[in-house]
């Protein structure tokens, strides 16, 4: 978003970004899909998603999928990439908030 950008470019941005879309100011050069990140990924990657907001150890999810650890290290970081998560607890703060992980599934509680 450039600094010149009105307030109605403002709002359209928030909205946009909190909505799990992308946002550019007009004028930057940059045209990127405007779909919500959410649908750019791959069954696998929401499987890897999944077990990892459920606190499953790398090792385990490796097994599971029947793949190396190095692999599911891979499918993280690019989930990462995807969603603009900069941190692993981005992660799971997005697994909650998209439906990937309930709250009550990690605590037990109904």
């Amino acid at each position: 978003m450039l600094k010149t950008a009105g307030a109605e470019a403002l709002i359209a941005a928030v909205r946009a970004v909190d909505g799990g879309g992308r946002w550019f100011s007009p004028g930057l050069g940059i045209e990127g899909p405007r779909c919500r990140p959410q649908e750019s990924l791959s069954k696998r990657e929401r499987e890897v998603l999944t077990r990892l907001a459920e606190g499953q150890p790398m090792a385990e999810i490796a097994a599971a999928l029947g793949v190396s650890v190095k692999t599911v290290e891979t499918y993280r970081r690019r989930l990462m990439e995807k969603l603009s998560i900069e941190h692993i607890t981005g992660l799971l703060v997005y697994a909650l908030r998209h439906g990937y992980l309930r709250l009550d599934a990690l605590t037990g509680v109904d």
